[in-house]
């Protein structure tokens, strides 16, 4: 398996990328046995289900660990170049650019965190509706510190709280989910105009470096658990963050039926029949047993 692509982290001590790389293969490891629980929960049943082709794009490697242990025979669409993929000689006017092309020629099953990409793929129908599999809490994250200051306090409290102190607060832009629950939480607040207030920062990092920065700079930040838990575990001796407060709103995983064009008829029914599996009580129990670092950061949808 290849390493995690959060791996090439810039700015960060050596010491860090070895606990990454430690934590990274500790839980390839702890998904790998999931894989045997899998089969031993029915999932051999399914017959042909090898021959079934998924895909994934937009997805963090917390997200892909679990995905191995519900033994999901994974291609990458979302880290894969256009130039990849193979243009027929004569393009339908339906196939915009190269990765729709990819994705009708080659996958069955799209696995996808970006919701926004999923309706995509619907509204031009290359897949059916998105279904959601399971789903990531977004938590509030602060210096631990200023732990006990909050103690009590719900996310748009101490939202409020870190605005009228002017405290340092890192706006993940490259998160749609995280965006979206900013906006609720905010409003809730009662804070307008943020982008005005001194202490708010917007950045294009991805989770873990962001994690990291606002441990080295003492920053709260809205993130998903899943990725919290892969930072605890890097930073496990010192961790310089800790969860501040839970929310109400989720990241969510979805999985796409993609419509039976071409070569995929041939294995439209062991599509579907995954496809029902993966929404059944079977998946879901692989789910809800799922650890990372000793925490689940998972829920399934259903």
């Amino acid at each position: 398996m290849d390493i995690p692509s959060f791996m090439p982290i810039l700015g960060i001590k050596t010491r860090r990328m070895m606990n990454i790389l430690k934590s990274s293969l500790l839980v390839c490891v702890l998904s790998l046995l999931f894989v045997s629980r899998l089969f031993a929960a029915g999932i051999a049943e399914l017959d042909g289900h090898k021959r079934v082709r998924f895909a994934e794009c937009f997805n963090r490697p917390s997200a892909q660990f679990l995905m191995m242990a519900l033994d999901l025979p994974l291609g990458e669409i979302g880290t894969v170049p256009p130039s990849w993929a193979t243009l027929p000689s004569e393009t339908p006017e339906d196939l915009k650019n190269l990765e729709d092309t990819f994705v009708m020629a080659n996958f069955d099953i799209i696995i996808t965190g970006n919701k926004a990409y999923a309706e995509s793929l619907r509204k031009r129908g290359l897949v059916k509706q998105p279904v959601s599999l399971w789903k990531e809490r977004i938590i509030l994250a602060g210096p631990a510190e200023r732990l006990a200051a909050f103690s009590g306090l719900d996310a748009a409290s101490a939202l409020r709280k870190i605005f009228s102190e002017k405290g340092l607060y890192f706006s993940l832009l490259a998160d749609e989910d995280v965006i979206e629950a900013e906006g609720a939480l905010f409003k809730s607040a009662g804070i307008e105009n943020r982008a005005s207030y001194r202490g708010y920062v917007e950045t294009t990092r991805d989770d873990l470096n962001a994690l990291f920065q606002a441990g080295d700079e003492g920053a709260f930040l809205l993130v998903g658990e899943a990725s919290f838990a892969q930072y605890a575990e890097a930073e496990r001796l010192d961790p310089a963050l800790v969860k501040i407060a839970p929310t109400d709103h989720f990241r969510h995983t979805y999985a796409c039926l993609a419509e039976n064009a071409g070569f995929r008829k041939i294995r439209a029914a062991d599509a579907a029949k995954y496809m029902e599996w993966l929404q059944g009580a079977s998946a879901a129990g692989i789910i809800s047993d799922f650890s990372m670092g000793g925490t689940n950061p998972f829920v399934p949808s259903r």
